[in-house]
């Protein structure tokens, strides 16, 4: 399966402007957010009980890449072997999709997101981003020692 990638106007490259523009027409442009109430993607929650991280990942159809309509959205990164059918995202409310995973603390994980099969983004609210080897960036997740 090809990987399709949406190229930001302003980087040349598939990654979202890491500064919003005014006036960005960029095809990132719609994964913007703005300010102050600005809707995270990624939560984490430690849960002592079990001695792991729930991590709460969040995308609003709004943030999708602009102009896809999303049939659906899979979570795929190294706690699922990069295995892009292991971890669908639920919808919800019709313009929200929705996954939760715990994991072990002190661990580093490299993820993204691949929408109908064919889009692949980052979330904007990973702790850091590095090079997938595929000529982009995936997002860094980093869980913490209890």
């Amino acid at each position: 399966m090809g990987r399709k990638i949406i190229r930001n106007k302003h980087t040349g490259s598939g990654e979202p402007c890491r500064r919003p523009r005014e006036g960005c027409g960029g095809n990132w442009d719609a994964m913007q957010t703005e300010g102050k109430g600005e809707q995270r993607m990624l939560k984490k929650k430690y849960i002592k009980s079990r001695r792991v991280w729930k991590v709460f990942f969040e995308i609003p159809q709004r943030l999708l890449p602009q102009g896809v309509e999303a049939r659906e959205v899979n979570l795929v990164g190294d706690f699922n072997e990069w295995n892009p059918s292991a971890t669908p995202m639920k919808a919800c409310r019709g313009d929200m999709f929705k996954a939760a995973l715990e994991l072990q603390p002190g661990t580093t994980y490299q993820f993204r997101y691949l929408v109908n099969g064919e889009y692949w983004f980052n979330d904007e609210s990973a702790d850091a981003y590095a090079p997938s080897g595929y000529g982009e960036d995936n997002g860094v997740l980093r869980l913490r020692d209890a």
